[in-house]
């Protein structure tokens, strides 16, 4: 399963699905320019638009403690259903629990940290390839 690394190697793109309610939602949480790691976020974004490489917004920010926040240039407030899916989804892969039936979470099929494509087994698995899973 994914998990707090893959989500903070630099640009982890990610579905969310429910078969219940046969809904989807892709996100993008990237690492930025000005990385500090004495204090770190991540932007979150969500596919918006047919281009599955480009066609992200702005969402909020992913903080240390592994919260999704709403800022001043987030598209959506905490009260929508794709700002709550995103923050219940990314609460989950944080903190590595499993998801309950009938929820699913794929990586896009390249390492989350170089954006080499995956083929190991194990790499699939995690959406880190063994190079970059090795690393801090």
């Amino acid at each position: 399963m994914i998990g707090r690394k893959f989500l903070t190697a630099g640009e982890a793109i990610f579905t969310a699905s429910s078969e219940k309610t046969l809904s989807h939602y892709t996100f993008k949480v990237c690492r930025p320019d000005d990385f500090k790691p004495e204090s770190p976020v991540w932007f979150v974004s969500m596919l918006t638009g047919p281009n599955n490489t480009e066609d992200y917004t702005y969402l909020g920010l992913l903080n240390a403690q592994g919260h999704v926040i709403v800022t001043k240039k987030s598209a959506w407030q905490e009260t929508e259903q794709c700002f709550k899916v995103a923050r219940w989804v990314i609460r989950q892969i944080w903190d590595e629990k499993p998801l309950p039936e009938g929820y699913k979470v794929n990586h896009m099929g390249r390492c989350s940290a170089c954006g080499r494509p995956l083929t190991h087994p194990e790499s699939l698995k995690t959406g880190l390839g063994p190079i970059c899973a090795g690393r801090e």
